[in-house]
Parts: structure tokens; C-alpha cells; sequence
């Protein structure tokens, strides 16, 4: 009768023992050289693991007394990296990071070893972003980590609107560039982004010339814009100079010309990224809440509607950041002031719950700063106002108290700026009246303070435009009175450009959805007086868009449906989703309100 005894640590103890003979140099019989630091290891240890090592081995003549070298280039391998590499040989653990991985894999390469390379892949896909993405796509292709170079490929096409200013990209190599630009789905601004980053690209070296031509082809030239076209193909060199370049610009700037009914749209990029204006929910002319999701496309002056909100609300509040539209509160028959808070997903077509506000809130403010959501102010119940600003913790997955603003407001103005976010007027109560203020609060998200305050007297009660020019410098317009506050100075000063009425002779008040588009501002929605007398109103069915450089007014393509106190917010929707959505064209064009006088 025998009985089995298995030590579960013996093979633990002799590696830790052979690693402390290699620590000591003791039976050690190679010497890995790295410039001018040497270790010493075991033969044997390095055959076990190591296939290269054991082939190279097999085919020399060495003989028991003989001591092996091996030679290792300190820029292709630091020293460091080889101890850390040497040390897995003998304990089988390692700590991997975004700054020793490159090296491991180059160790990996060296010795041919399989598991620490499938852990070097391993965790750069467990940390692979948009900031790192290049990179490990890099690392990945050179290292033969097909799946990880395909998921990093993605996540590089995906965010390709936002790397395109990067370095990282202008080193990228001609396989990957264009792979990128042959891209259906690539997640471009624009074609005319593309275009542009091509020609960066190429000029960032001189031996890229070859490979502009391909490149070119592979552009979708009906949705450059003419103006890039004619101006490239006038100032650029690589074109001008290229016949078939400037050949093949000419006639798709011609079939532009001759071809006016044609939707350009037809040969988009599916993944194109195009920027809209979304208007949500709002109070109907029937009376009831809407729970709409309309989008302007700013492009091409058209509208579509998008989705419907998991539920009806007018006075709500909502934000886009990155492919997430954001949406709060409101109200709504049933309810004064929700808590309702959604996150949708702009790519995906999904709505998600999220958790609810601390209290219900209208005709708060949302911001996007810093990565993440804000609400500023708002109403709780009539004529209750809150100065709390809330953030959503995507860590904690709830909202929480960040700060307060020095007033209590709804409908204000927020505009985030670096770590800050700027809050201007707003409505309070004064003197038992709801009247609106004339106060600008600078809040830092880091610090959850309102670094500055300053208070001024105002001569309006209706909504104002605002905007940042400088760094400190708001300025603030109003149909009765316009001023540039210097937040640094503290200084109010009055401009006399003041914004002219709307195109339909009213003024911007709460019940608008108004939304900044670059230098321009766009309205629409709201009430406009049928009988001011008797305090009868009806819905404004039209849209607008202010030249803030001209002062003028355009009058935009007429909206779905026109609805009183709806959200409003920049976005950009991928093609493929707007295209989903399109009805056949009406041709409509943008009418200066000048032309109608």
C-alpha cells in the first residue's frame, strides 16, 4: 500500500532559489549584456522558457564550462526592461504599464515568449483609449496582436474627428492612413476634414508625395465643399501641379453647377459626422406636452426627426456630449417639475434611465465642461428658485451637489470655458416680481466655487445672446441694450449693437429655443402675440438664424412641428442615422429678412 504526497510550493522554492543564486551569481552560466550593465542567468532557465534561445543553443558547439552571451542594444531594450523581463523568467509575475509595455513586447519578440506577450495584449486592451489608441496600434501591428490592432483600428477610426489635429496621426504609417481614408465608417467633421488631413499628412514628410494620388482617389470629392476645392486646387501645390487632380475637381465642381437637384448626400461617408442643431419636447399649440426629438441639419437647412423621448416635457433641459445627449426635468400635466433624467446614444439610436435629479427642476440650464454633465439653477415649484449646481458622477452613477451660484436663478445663460462655466442673468424674484438680473458668476467645476461675481444693473426683462470673446471678455446683446463685461477688470461697459427684432417682429424671450451655431445663434419655437390685449398668444412656426457679424436675421427652412419651451442643443449625428430618417428633398434656401423689405 502506497499513499501519493504532492508539494503544491516545490516548484515555487526552486525558482525562488535559483532566482537567488541568479541575484548572487552563483552556477550562472549566460551573461545578458545590455550597453554597459550585465546579468547573469541560467541556461537552463532561459531554454524552459525561451524556443529562440533553445534553437540558437542547439546549433553551437557549447560545452559545460563554456559561459553563453548574449548581447542586447540598449535602444532597442533598456536595461531596466530587461531586469523586469529576466525577473519574470524566474517568478513568473510582472507589472505591466503604458510605459514598459513597448519594451516588454520587444523582450517578447527577443525571446519568443507567448504568455507575456498575450498579457502585453491583454492589457492594452483593458486601457486602450482615444488618447493612447495610435499608439497601441501601432505596437499592436508590430507585435502581431491581430485582434487588439483591429479593435484599436477602431477606436482610431471612431475618433478620427477629434485625432485628426493630433501628432500622433501625421506618424502614422501610408498602410494604416489609408485604410483610415478608405473608410466608409471613418467618423469624419466633414468630407473637406478629410481632405485637409490628407494633404497634412502627406506634406509631413517629403517621401509621402508618392502616395498622394492614391490617397486622393480615395476622397469623396462630391461632399468637399466648392469653396475647399476651388481654393486647394488654386493654393495647394500638390494639386496644382497634378493634372488628373485638378481634372477631376473641375468636373465634380462643374456636375455640382449643372446637377442642382442632385442630393451630394447620396455618396456621404455612413459614419460622417454631421453637426445639427436637437430640439426637444415643448408645450404643442393643442395644449399637450411633446415628447419629439426634432434635428436641423445646419448644412443643409433641413429638418428630420430623430426619436421620441421616453417621455413628454416642455422647460426641460438637455446637453450633448461626445455621442450622448443628455436630457432633465420639465414639466408636464402630471407633474410640475420632474426628476426625469435620459441618456441617449446618438450613435445607437438607444435611450437609457439614469438616476434621477435630487429634486424636480424647470427651466434649469445644462452644461457640458471638463467631460462632464452640469444642470445649473432652475424652478422647483412657481416662483422657487435654487442656486444649486448639480454634476452627474459617472463613478458614484448619481447626482451631486458640486455648488452654488451667488443668486438664485432659472433660465440662465451658461457657457463653459476651460475649468470654468460662465453664468449670466437669469430670472429671480425681486421685490415679490419675477424679474431678471443682471449678474455674471465665473464657476470653477475643479474647485466648486464661484471664483468671481459681479452684479450690474440691466434695462431688459427679455432673454439676452450671450458669448465669450476673449478670455474674460462677455458680451451680452439684448434688443434693448447690449455690454461687454470684462470679468478681469470687473468692468460693465454699454455697446450700442443691440439685436434687432425677430423676423416676425417679436422679441427672444424664455419660451425660445436658442442655441449658439459658431458665430451665429438659432431660434425658433416660442409665442408670438395674436392679441396682446387680451393676452392671447399662438406658436411661432418659424425658425431663425442671427449673423451676430452682420446683425441681421435669416430665416431658416420651417421646422416639422413648432413647439413653446422646448430644449435645445448642438450635436453631431452620424449620416448613417440622419439617413435613416430622411424624407425625399424640398428644395429650400435661407432668406435674409432684408430681401422680404
Amino acid at each position: 500500500m502506497s499513499l501519493d504526497y504532492i508539494d503544491s510550493s516545490h516548484s515555487s522554492r526552486i525558482l525562488s532559489s535559483l532566482n537567488q543564486q541568479r541575484k548572487t551569481n552563483e552556477l550562472c552560466d549566460v551573461v545578458v549584456n545590455v550597453g554597459e550593465q550585465f546579468f547573469h542567468v541560467h541556461q537552463n532557465v532561459l531554454l524552459s522558457i525561451s524556443p529562440k534561445v533553445r534553437s540558437l543553443t542547439s546549433h553551437c558547439d557549447i560545452g559545460a564550462s563554456d559561459e553563453l552571451s548574449i548581447n542586447i542594444d540598449p535602444n532597442y531594450m533598456s536595461a531596466s526592461s530587461v531586469e523586469e523581463l529576466l525577473n519574470y523568467f524566474y517568478t513568473g509575475k510582472v507589472s505591466i504599464t503604458m510605459g514598459n509595455v513597448e519594451e516588454l513586447l520587444r523582450g517578447v519578440k527577443l525571446f519568443e515568449i507567448k504568455q507575456l506577450k498575450n498579457y502585453c495584449g491583454e492589457y492594452m486592451q483593458a486601457f486602450l483609449n482615444k488618447t493612447n489608441c495610435f499608439r497601441v496600434l501601432k505596437m499592436a501591428e508590430s507585435h502581431d496582436l491581430q485582434e487588439l490592432a483591429e479593435t484599436a483600428y477602431k477606436v482610431t477610426r471612431d475618433q478620427f474627428f477629434s485625432l485628426a489635429v493630433r501628432k500622433d496621426l501625421l506618424a502614422t504609417p501610408y498602410n494604416v492612413f489609408s485604410r483610415l481614408i478608405k473608410d466608409e465608417k471613418l467618423h469624419a467633421q466633414n468630407e473637406d476634414h478629410v481632405f485637409l488631413t490628407v494633404l497634412q499628412w502627406t506634406k509631413h514628410m517629403p517621401n509621402r508625395v508618392k502616395h498622394f494620388e492614391k490617397l486622393f482617389s480615395h476622397l469623396h470629392l462630391s461632399n468637399v465643399s466648392n469653396h475647399i476645392l476651388l481654393k486647394l486646387s488654386k493654393e495647394e501645390d500638390l494639386i496644382k501641379n497634378n493634372v488628373a487632380c485638378i481634372n477631376k475637381i473641375m468636373e465634380v465642381v462643374g456636375h455640382k453647377k449643372t446637377d442642382g437637384l442632385r442630393d451630394i448626400n447620396v455618396s456621404q461617408r455612413k459614419e460622417t459626422l454631421i453637426e445639427v442643431v436637437l430640439v426637444l419636447g415643448g408645450h404643442k399649440i393643442d395644449g399637450h406636452f411633446s415628447n419629439k426629438v426634432y434635428a436641423y441639419l445646419i448644412r443643409d437647412n433641413r429638418w428630420v426627426k430623430v426619436t421620441d423621448m421616453p417621455y413628454n416635457a416642455a422647460a426641460l433641459g438637455a446637453v450633448s456630449l461626445g455621442k450622448y445627449l443628455y436630457v432633465t426635468g420639465g414639466t408636464n400635466k402630471l407633474n410640475p417639475s420632474l426628476k426625469a433624467a435620459w441618456r441617449y446614444d446618438l450613435d445607437k439610436n438607444i435611450w437609457s434611465k439614469m438616476p434621477d435629479l435630487p429634486v424636480g427642476l424647470v427651466f434649469h440650464t445644462m452644461v457640458a465642461c471638463r467631460g462632464s454633465i452640469f444642470t445649473v439653477g432652475g424652478s422647483i415649484a412657481a416662483k422657487k428658485y435654487i442656486s444649486t449646481i448639480y454634476k452627474f458622477d459617472e463613478e458614484k452613477d448619481r447626482w451631486v451637489t458640486v455648488g452654488n451660484m451667488s443668486v438664485p436663478l432659472d433660465c440662465a445663460e451658461a457657457i463653459p470655458k476651460h475649468n470654468n462655466i460662465y453664468i449670466v442673468t437669469g430670472r429671480c424674484m425681486v421685490n415679490d416680481k419675477i424679474s431678471r438680473v443682471g449678474v455674471v458668476d465665473c464657476f470653477d467645476v475643479t474647485g466648486g466655487i464661484v471664483k468671481k461675481c459681479l452684479t450690474f444693473p440691466i434695462e431688459f426683462r427679455h432673454r439676452p445672446l450671450v458669448s465669450i470673446h476673449d478670455r474674460d471678455m462677455i458680451k451680452l446683446q439684448s434688443h434693448k441694450q447690449s455690454l461687454d463685461i470684462n470679468m478681469q477688470k470687473c468692468k460693465v461697459v454699454k455697446c450700442p449693437n443691440t439685436i434687432p427684432l425677430l423676423p416676425n417682429n417679436t422679441k427672444l424671450e424664455i419660451s425660445n429655443a436658442v442655441c449658439q451655431v459658431g458665430d451665429n445663434v438659432f431660434v425658433c419655437g416660442g409665442t408670438i402675440p395674436v392679441d396682446e390685449i387680451n393676452n392671447v398668444f399662438t406658436i411661432n412656426q418659424s425658425a431663425f438664424l442671427f449673423k451676430q457679424k452682420s446683425g441681421e436675421w435669416d430665416i431658416l427652412a420651417k421646422p416639422i412641428e413648432s413647439m413653446d419651451s422646448s430644449a435645445c442643443c448642438r450635436a453631431k449625428l452620424t449620416w448613417r442615422i440622419v439617413q435613416t430618417h430622411l424624407k425625399p428633398k424640398i428644395k429650400t434656401s435661407l432668406i435674409k429678412v432684408s430681401d422680404l423689405q
